[in-house]
């Protein structure tokens, strides 16, 4: 299978190229690790495979319109709402 065709029959099934699909996937793992862990922001990075945290975070704001770190910060916002508890502040930490 060549990349052309195997691009078309993903096209063809899914009405997304492959890369719109790999690049959901990594925003979705991104969004997962930052939700359910406390690694940091370059250690997310590192284990989705970008060798550079600060084209991560260039690429996570290009997807996501806000940076990792906003994006942390509003999902312990959005658990602070939901739960009542300051157990999840500061943001930045």
């Amino acid at each position: 299978v060549t990349a052309a065709h195997f691009s078309s029959a993903i096209r063809r099934a899914s009405g997304y190229s492959p890369l719109a699909i790999i690049t959901e996937i990594i925003i979705m793992n991104a969004k997962a690790q930052l939700k359910t862990t406390r690694l940091p922001v370059k250690e997310i990075a590192f284990s989705l495979g970008f060798n550079n945290h600060s084209f991560f975070n260039k690429y996570f704001r290009k997807q996501v319109k806000m940076t990792p770190l906003e994006n942390l910060c509003l999902l312990k916002i959005g658990l602070y709402i939901k739960t009542g508890c300051f157990i999840h502040f500061p943001c930045f930490n």
